[in-house]
């Protein structure tokens, strides 16, 4: 009876988390990393200047990873006082100091490259890009064409999981970088909401709202050039899974099993209790 008592206490606490998670009709949804573990690079502070919000963005995105995952990188990402250091490095790797700045295909290879020359095989890696990969290389884990809910899907999703997000904003004029730590939907239809960011320019934390206008772009109230940008790529990485996490996961797969054994088991009681009277 005891383990009875236990697995029907382990349900209402699963059900209860799941109850937690589903959005109240009309409420807002909102999912955010702390802003503190994030780095803080300026980007006028890189070789690259004005147009180093690419490498700057994912400095402090990598100082994120290894201050939320330490065990996963032991050798640091971004070394103590190196942030600059770091940035120069992938500036190279990016291209990003020619006069068109850094274009998404350079910024996926380019952190992908540098993340696997210092912790080889410890992270995974996502990205959803509008419109098609431009050139060769492009890896497996890149999703094209993706639409608004893509976009904004993926930038959920990720975050709710704690993995560090960069989104790539655009108009006409002019592209940027930006490192997310929180996104909040006014409600669940996700058409609307404000986006939380660390800024390479100023390397200061900020906000900008977003909605998905009426030819299905993320429009944003972030300015670039004067004018209004909108959201085009966005871009994630994250430890692959420790053995810790693999064994909760196995944890929980052992309680479904064994509490669908136990159900069966009831079940099959029961109707012999039946048949024997």
């Amino acid at each position: 009876m005891k383990n009875h008592a236990r697995l029907a206490a382990s349900v209402v606490v699963l059900v209860a988390m799941v109850l937690l998670q589903t959005p109240v009709a009309g409420a807002p949804i909102e999912v955010a990393l702390d802003p503190n573990k994030f780095g803080k690079l300026d980007q006028k502070d890189t070789k690259c200047g004005a147009v180093g919000c690419g490498p700057t963005a994912a400095v402090n995105s990598f100082t994120y990873l290894q201050t939320a995952f330490p065990s996963a990188y032991p050798t640091p990402l971004v070394p103590a006082g190196q942030d600059v250091a770091v940035a120069d490095s992938l500036a190279d790797l990016m291209g990003c100091c020619g006069a068109g700045g850094t274009s998404i295909e350079n910024f996926i290879l380019g952190k992908r490259t540098y993340v696997e020359s210092k912790d080889p095989g410890a992270t995974k890696y996502g990205a959803e890009i509008s419109g098609t990969w431009n050139g060769a290389g492009k890896p497996d884990f890149v999703h094209q064409n993706a639409t608004a809910a893509d976009l904004l899907g993926f930038i959920e999703r990720e975050l709710r999981a704690g993995e560090d997000v960069e989104i790539s904003i655009a108009n006409a004029g002019v592209g940027h970088f930006l490192t997310l730590t929180g996104v909040t939907f006014e409600d669940e239809t996700r058409q609307r909401g404000q986006l939380a960011f660390i800024d390479p320019i100023g390397g200061k934390p900020g906000t900008t709202g977003f909605r998905i206008d009426a030819n299905g772009e993320i429009r944003t109230t972030y300015i670039l050039g004067a004018q209004i940008a909108f959201v085009r790529h966005a871009v994630s990485e994250s430890p692959v899974p420790e053995a810790s996490t693999l064994a909760v996961l196995a944890a929980g797969v052992v309680f479904v099993a064994s509490w669908r054994a136990y159900g069966v088991k009831r079940v099959r009681s029961a109707g012999s209790d039946a048949l024997g009277g």
